[in-house]
């Protein structure tokens, strides 16, 4: 297996993919420990769901993101051998609605090289995760003109703490769900038919009973299965009571710390 071959790029991806993974774990029980709430986190995988979807689901607070990782930036222009990935971005850039709810939902992350000095050791080479707009940072790889381009970057502890911190990033589950049914059309599925065969994990404080409390990690198997756990584990209110009410102009969605423009 050679530096250049795509096993090594995915073996890469997946160890971007468990790092981030730890680190919002980690997060969440630091925020949560105590069991004040019965909070929970969505950080699973999708495996063989990816085609259509994405590699990641995240989500937290009523609020849900795809994430698509990558070993390195230059990695992005691979979305472009995608099919259904080409269409999506067309698709995105033709319809403001559609690039709205993309940029709310879908990122890429990706790793970046940085020098990192050890004492005794000297300068070593580090890797640190960076996460942008999945429509803006693939669709500018591939040269494409996104409009009113967004090239707000985070480092994945921005990312995570801007998730696990406050209700507004990312998009609520009824916007959450007409995505996923895009993305699934995209590929040729039943919309209906995608979201019952949707599965992951779901990280939940299940307070004292028989057992000691404790966060319990549960199965979802389908989109409703996950609405339910949802719903459940929110404290204040159900994630599809976060949508405006009528009348009243939606939140706008602070993209958090910019590290470049």
């Amino acid at each position: 297996m050679t530096r250049t071959s795509p096993t090594f790029f995915r073996h890469m991806e997946d160890a971007l993919i468990v790092e981030f993974s730890k680190k919002a774990d980690r997060r969440f029980r630091e925020l949560h420990g105590a069991g004040k709430a019965q909070p929970y986190l969505v950080g699973s995988a999708l495996c063989g769901q990816d085609k259509a979807l994405a590699d990641y689901l995240f989500a937290a607070g009523g609020r849900f993101a795809l994430i698509e990782f990558k070993a390195n930036a230059e990695q992005l222009k691979t979305e472009g051998a995608k099919p259904q990935r080409v269409r999506l971005l067309a698709d995105c850039i033709g319809d403001s609605a559609r690039l709205a709810r993309s940029r709310a939902i879908h990122h890429a992350a990706w790793g970046e090289s940085a020098q990192l000095d050890l004492p005794g050791l000297g300068a070593q080479t580090q890797q640190e995760l960076v996460l942008g707009h999945y429509v803006d940072r693939v669709g500018t790889a591939l040269g494409l003109a996104v409009p009113k381009l967004r090239t707000v970057r985070w480092s994945d502890d921005a990312f995570i703490a801007r998730w696990l911190e406050n209700t507004i990033a990312g998009a609520n589950i009824q916007r959450f769900k007409r995505y996923l049914t895009e993305l699934y059309e995209l590929v040729g599925t039943d919309g209906v038919a995608g979201l019952a065969d949707f599965q992951g994990l779901i990280t939940v404080y299940v307070p004292a009973g028989e057992r000691r409390a404790q966060f319990q990690t549960i199965t979802f198997n389908s989109f409703e299965h996950l609405l339910a756990l949802t719903i459940h584990y929110t404290p204040q209110r159900a994630p599809e009571q976060s949508a405006p009410t009528a009348g009243r102009a939606p939140r706008r969605d602070n993209d958090g710390p910019q590290y470049e423009r």
